[in-house]
């Protein structure tokens, strides 16, 4: 269909601009660009306009109070009391803010942003990863290196521990239903050839 094809073209061009932008700005630049630019996923770096590292008033300032504020009592494990996972990245919180308007959830520890949790397919990796093209397109950009698979029932999550992202796929059906970024192991890598 016509209306399709342009729009698809869209997306390629826009994806192209963001890879090609992604190496010409700096890490600074970059966490600027997230905060202002709810569609972009940065992994090991921020998402939904959340920077890691944020401190939770710079984060009510700028994207408003949550609309639910979960404290579970302690320090809990996300991977493992969240997502029901037995093994995976150790990301330790105590506060969970869920801002339904936008669709994300952010999670902190000590009054500091440790991971970003958005529900909203209409987002693009600063890669140019699209995440509405599905969990198969997404590993095909990303690559085997680093990657672990998590399984639990029908349900599947994509570890890259050492870019800071994992992505799930609830029910197995390719369909990305939640992208969690985090913090790098190895820390943010600039300059990576990806995707292929």
């Amino acid at each position: 269909m016509p209306g399709e094809r342009v729009l698809m073209n869209h997306a390629i061009v826009l994806g192209s601009m963001l890879f090609i932008a992604g190496g010409l700005f700096s890490t600074d630049e970059l966490r600027l660009r997230l905060k202002n630019d709810t569609s972009l996923v940065a992994p090991g770096l921020g998402s939904e306009g959340v920077v890691l590292g944020e401190k939770a008033n710079s984060l009510m300032r700028d994207r408003g109070r949550a609309d639910r504020v979960a404290m579970p009592g302690g320090e809990k494990d996300l991977f493992r009391e969240v997502f029901g996972q037995t093994s995976g990245p150790a990301i330790r919180f105590d506060r969970v803010y869920h801002y339904a308007y936008g669709r994300f959830a952010v999670f902190l520890l000590n009054d500091e942003v440790v991971a970003i949790a958005g529900y909203d397919r209409a987002r693009f990796t600063t890669d140019a990863v699209r995440i509405a093209a599905g969990a198969e397109s997404f590993i095909f950009n990303y690559g085997n290196e680093g990657l672990e698979r998590l399984a639990r029932r029908k349900n599947v999550m994509y570890v890259y521990r050492n870019l800071g992202i994992a992505v799930a796929d609830d029910g197995d059906d390719d369909s990305i239903d939640l992208v969690v970024v985090f913090t790098a192991e190895k820390g943010p890598v600039r300059g990576r050839v990806r995707p292929r």
